[in-house]
């Protein structure tokens, strides 16, 4: 589309230079079109000198007229462009959450086929949905070591503040009785270490906030509500469980969680994916 702009742009640019050069050039031929003309005249010979006169004129409108088409045809392509674009535009407007995802699914799925062939992912569904209620759980523990496993380090540290907080406030976050309602995966991407996939996901559950009298400060444990998400994770592309991921040494053993080479925790080997992030879409 740039392309078609700039290509209206130039010829324009070059129409208007001709118009411009014209007189100059008329200027400079002035004495060979009078040597012409005169010799003409002196022929008498009317139909000579109506074709002489008529010549340049009906070159000069052959020009207009083809460029004027060019630059109209582009026109014409540029505005039609831009209604279906705007056609397109409202269309998503109209369609639901589910229904935008659900042609981000189609592209995910293709790239997925390419990279990981034998994916299977009605288990990483699962999977995904059994991470999502144990950080829930974690939550509500305060269990922080469980939490370090199931999170990335930037968002381990989120949840730590978060948490730490609630703790100082003496408040606590409640939840329970988890029902998923939909999941599939929106998004692949391989980068030079790492798999990240997206997931879109629908679930029932119950969550409330609590001081430390067990009242209820925030949300209600009557009702149970529906939360929508876009969970993303990621794995190592060398799932290799004897290889720090943090500094690369080798582990000694398989009985400590932690690297005693640089002191990080390792991730739990029970989850391949940890969750990077986590956003709610409402």
């Amino acid at each position: 589309m740039k392309e078609r702009v700039n290509r209206i742009i130039i010829i324009i640019s070059l129409l208007v230079f001709s118009f411009v050069m014209n007189p100059i050039k008329l200027l400079a031929d002035t004495y060979t079109d009078d040597f012409n003309y005169n010799n003409i005249e002196n022929t008498n010979d009317t139909n000579a000198i109506v074709q002489y006169e008529e010549d340049g004129s009906d070159t000069l409108v052959i020009i207009l007229i083809v460029v004027a088409s060019i630059v109209a045809l582009e026109v014409i392509f540029i505005i039609i462009y831009f209604i279906n674009a705007r056609l397109k535009k409202a269309k998503n407007k109209r369609l639901s959450l589910e229904e935008r995802l659900e042609n981000k699914r189609v592209q995910a799925k293709h790239k997925i086929e390419n990279e990981l062939p034998d994916f299977d992912y009605d288990e990483f569904n699962d999977l995904v949905f059994k991470i999502y209620t144990d950080i829930k759980d974690a939550r509500s523990s305060f269990n922080y070591d469980e939490l370090r496993s199931l999170l990335t380090d930037d968002l381990y540290n989120t949840y730590y503040s978060d948490l730490s907080s609630l703790e100082k406030q003496k408040k606590k976050i409640n939840t329970s009785n988890y029902l998923l309602n939909n999941a599939f995966v929106t998004n692949f991407i391989k980068t030079e270490k790492d798999y990240i996939i997206d997931v879109y996901m629908n679930a029932t559950l119950y969550e409330y906030v609590t001081n430390n009298m067990g009242n209820v400060v925030k949300g209600t444990k009557d009702n149970s509500v529906i939360k929508k998400y876009i969970i993303r994770l990621t794995r190592r592309i060398d799932d290799n469980k004897d290889i720090c991921p943090n500094c690369g040494s080798q582990l000694l053993n398989d009985v400590s969680n932690i690297c005693p080479f640089c002191n990080n925790i390792i991730i739990n080997k029970k989850y391949d994916w940890v969750v990077m992030k986590m956003d709610e879409l409402k």
